[in-house]
């Protein structure tokens, strides 16, 4: 499994898992750690299924041990994880949110994951995005 490192720049993100088909899409991000890894990126993947209970102490840690999290749900952006992980531990660290945030529409999963910004490809240009201006 990736794991954060002290160099290169370590990012964090964290995934809900409620059905399935997001507990695949929990493994495209493992994936996608992996492909950060080879560009000399590392991370971790924090499942966080669930806003309450709410892990604070593993979250706390990986705030203190990187230089920002990335949450990424499958779910609306405002009073999701994201927002629970940002009251959490916001002080400790940035936490960017990967979320929907538009009216959900019918497609496959790939489609959708594409759609709202929340796909392999989404979270790594994110990640990218962050490693250059760090």
């Amino acid at each position: 499994e990736p794991t954060a490192s002290p160099s290169p720049p370590s990012f964090q993100w964290s995934s809900t898992t409620t059905n399935a088909s997001v507990c695949s899409a929990a493994a495209d991000r493992v994936d996608t750690s992996r492909g950060l890894k080879e560009k000399g990126i590392a991370t971790r993947v924090i499942d966080a299924y669930s806003v309450k209970p709410l892990d604070v102490s593993t979250l706390s840690a990986a705030a203190e041990q990187t230089e920002a999290l990335v949450v990424v749900e499958d779910h609306w952006k405002e009073g999701g994880l994201g927002d629970a992980v940002g009251s959490a531990v916001g002080c400790a660290s940035t936490v960017h949110q990967l979320a929907v945030t538009e009216e959900p529409r019918s497609g496959t999963k790939e489609e959708l994951l594409e759609r709202h910004g929340i796909s392999h490809h989404a979270i790594e240009a994110k990640v990218l995005q962050m490693a250059a201006a760090a």
